[in-house]
């Protein structure tokens, strides 16, 4: 965060500096206070909203995950055949830029997981269901399934659409030729990962947290959403989707991806000049005098520019339906729950008042 702020890049400074630095802590905090203050007001609802929430720590995740990708290019200087007689060098040079993912990094992802994990067992330690009541019934018509099966069809297209597009500029980019421009979308960034890191072991385990919480869950969700909604289900099996509806929705973060990643492409280039930072002061020099016309007047050693596809504007509103649309459901989901609870709680009074009525008749006979 600190580098980034030393580099303008504001946005995500803040950003990270919020969801990835603050907002844990703060978590924590609330959790312990509910946890051991019962008559806190609103305490369910709290709970329920720091639930929502937690993912949002996981924002440096996928920022990480894209200057992994970006920021890795090889460039080769050299003749690769060996052959005395080329005019290049006899021995091809490699250069390999990349960025590598220390282990702190990963124990932040695993006690960022855990954290999710507390959330979940405090907000079932505040909650009890104790009504049984075994007629099936759907919260809304079948008829709304297409609506669901649109906003499934939305996530999986925004997810492998290619969205954004990465252009390595400079002396780079001039080596790299053809290779200098790359195009992803979420699904071919995660699948960029491996090849983009040294450490084979760090690479696949993020790519399965990448995957898992960009992809997988978001579908997960909408599908365990749909089968509450649209399904005669019991009361009590109700109550239970619910709580895995609510679950799936804490970890699903594709709308945690979008802004990471917007708030990335949008200030990647400012960040590449500072790690470059005075390294190729004389380098640009000598390419400002010689090479300016092949640089197209670009004259540095590196830079990286970006750009949105049509491809974003699929993906952006995928991202609003799993992190806005997906708890608008889950809310709306609880207040039908709760009034079902309320009706089953009105059939028992009847039946307990009625049970006791005949009592009471038998007695006076």
């Amino acid at each position: 965060v600190k580098d980034m702020w030393q580099a303008h890049v504001y946005v995500l400074a803040v950003l990270v500096a919020l969801c990835s630095g603050v907002w844990p802590y703060t978590k924590l905090i609330l959790l312990g206070v509910c946890w051991f203050s019962p008559t806190i007001p609103r305490r369910g609802q709290i709970l329920e909203w720091i639930d929502v929430l937690g993912k949002w720590a996981l924002v440096d995740t996928f920022v990480m995950t894209l200057m992994l990708v970006a920021f890795h290019f090889d460039v080769t200087v050299g003749d690769r055949t060996g052959d005395p007689r080329a005019a290049s060098l006899v021995d091809a040079v490699t250069v390999r830029v990349f960025v590598e993912a220390l282990p702190s990094f990963f124990v932040y992802v695993l006690a960022s997981c855990l954290s999710l994990v507390l959330g979940h067992v405090t907000v079932a330690r505040h909650r009890s269901f104790d009504v049984v009541d075994d007629a099936s019934e759907p919260l809304c018509s079948m008829r709304y399934v297409l609506g669901f099966a649109a906003m499934l069809a939305l996530i999986i297209v925004g997810c492998c659409l290619a969205s954004f597009d990465f252009h390595i500029e400079g002396l780079a980019g001039l080596v790299l030729g053809e290779k200098a421009k790359r195009r992803y979308s979420l699904m071919s960034l995660g699948e960029a990962i491996p090849g983009s890191s040294n450490e084979e072991g760090g690479a696949v385990s993020l790519e399965v947290v990448y995957f898992f919480f960009g992809f997988v869950l978001p579908l997960i969700q909408l599908l365990l959403l749909t089968v509450l909604w649209v399904v005669p289900l019991s009361l009590k099996r109700q109550q239970r989707l619910y709580v895995a509806c609510e679950v799936s929705t804490s970890w699903a973060a594709l709308d945690v991806f979008a802004v990471g990643v917007v708030a990335a492409l949008l200030e990647i280039s400012k960040f590449a000049q500072f790690m470059v930072g005075h390294r190729c002061d004389a380098l640009n020099r000598f390419l400002g005098k010689h090479l300016d016309r092949a640089l197209g007047g670009d004259d540095k050693c590196f830079d990286v520019s970006t750009e949105l596809t049509r491809g974003a504007w699929v993906l952006l509103p995928a991202a609003f339906v799993s992190g806005v649309v997906g708890v608008v459901l889950l809310r709306k989901a609880k207040a039908k729950l709760d009034e079902r609870v309320e009706r089953a709680r009105a059939k028992d009074d009847e039946a307990s008042s009625a049970s006791s009525s005949d009592e009471e008749d038998s007695l006076s006979l």
